[in-house]
């Protein structure tokens, strides 16, 4: 899946060296976002049909005769989860005031029409090709009709449309910023703090456009399909705590004492300033080659399949790992502050830190039910970086 990761990263990089090279007005720059996001999205799933040639001609060999009341079930599920992720976005916005959701409940007003006849089409591509058509969505209704819904049967469904009711907004609404602000953009090579701010924003573009990728088009039609949710509070706990509204919870005790960041710490004329700005980029690096991995297999909470390329070869949570020594080499928080004012910014930071340890750890408490991935905790258990840093000591 990586090349699907990868091909959403190089069309959002062209995209934003068109705009550089050719816009000369920020007028309609949110157009702009919004087809770079399309075009992006666009390429990274022509790419994962691609990849799965193989897997996807099984459903073109099968030919089901059109099932309307069939069509109109799954029809109807998919844009109840999808209303529901408006309804959400809504609340978080009008409520809480969350800004970062206004993009996903505009384009969704402005929109709706067409994402609702995408909806339409897609079942009905999709329910003449499935092997097994008659699927949760389909029978959810005629189960609650008859009484015959149970948890147990519908507890992954219930569980991943929970995760993107959730998160798709999230996501978008990120996208659609860190979009804009990586276009607008400016003097990037007029110091080295600018590239550091480049590289951070357009590492946060592709992590979130790959993210709406895994969200929307999971399926079992491009391999991407929702195997697996975590069913302990912990597990959820511990990963949305990270994320709007819980996360507003969180800051009030993780957040710094000062605003201050390492370059208001370390000047250029300081060999040491060239150093940690190499060393912020170099994490922002593995963050990327971390979520490129993924592809459309993104998801928090679930278990899409083995993900063990790139940086997954050497580490099981290279994506964590990196972001945390990011936090700590850019909000250096040692710097500007002392006495009781100090210990309460590195314990802060130390909170944030122990979160993303505990979120490695319930994630592996929930995926070593599959004995994919029990092999490959073995394998890095042996051949991972830390093995075989431990061997040559």
């Amino acid at each position: 899946m990586y090349k699907v990761g990868l091909s959403v990263v190089v069309s959002l990089f062209f995209t934003t060296l068109i705009y550089a090279l050719f816009m000369n007005t920020h007028e309609y720059i949110g157009v702009f976002v919004r087809l770079s996001m399309l075009v992006a999205l666009g390429v990274g799933l022509y790419s994962a049909y691609r990849l799965n040639l193989n897997h996807i001609h099984t459903y073109f060999k099968k030919k089901n005769k059109l099932n309307r009341q069939r069509v109109k079930a799954k029809t109807l599920t998919l844009s109840l989860i999808w209303l529901f992720s408006v309804l959400f976005s809504y609340v978080m916005y009008s409520h809480l005031q969350q800004t970062l959701y206004f993009a996903y409940c505009l384009d969704a007003l402005i929109f709706s029409p067409f994402i609702l006849l995408a909806i339409y089409a897609w079942v009905v591509f999709l329910d003449q090709r499935q092997l097994e058509p008659n699927d949760v969505y389909a029978t959810i209704w005629f189960d609650l009709k008859n009484r015959r819904f149970t948890w147990q049967a519908y507890k992954l469904f219930i569980l991943s449309s929970i995760v993107k009711i959730f998160y798709i907004p999230f996501v978008y609404g990120a996208a659609c910023i860190a979009i804009e602000q990586l276009l607008l953009l400016e003097n990037i090579l007029a110091e080295p703090s600018q590239w550091v701010k480049f590289l951070f924003l357009f590492g946060i573009c592709f992590d979130v456009t790959i993210a709406i990728g895994g969200y929307v088009f999971s399926s079992k039609f491009f391999a991407t399909d929702t195997l697996s949710v975590d069913e302990t509070w912990q597990g959820w706990l511990v990963c949305l705590i990270c994320y709007p509204p819980f996360v507003i919870i969180f800051k009030f005790f993780t957040q710094q004492i000062d605003s201050y960041i390492w370059s208001d710490w370390l000047t250029p004329d300081s060999i040491l300033y060239w150093i940690w700005a190499t060393l912020i980029c170099l994490t922002w690096i593995c963050y990327w080659a971390a979520t490129v991995s993924f592809g459309f297999r993104f998801s928090n909470l679930s278990w899409r399949g083995l993900v063990n390329t790139g940086l997954y070869r050497y580490s099981k949570h290279p994506a964590y790992i990196s972001k945390n020594i990011y936090w700590w080499l850019h909000t250096v928080p040692f710097f500007g502050v002392v006495g009781l004012d100090l210990w309460r910014n590195v314990l802060a930071l130390t909170a944030v830190s122990l979160t993303y340890y505990l979120r490695a750890k319930t994630e592996e408490r929930h995926l070593m039910k599959f004995a994919e991935y029990r092999e490959y905790q073995h394998w890095i258990s042996k051949h991972g970086l830390w093995a075989k840093i431990k061997k040559n000591k």
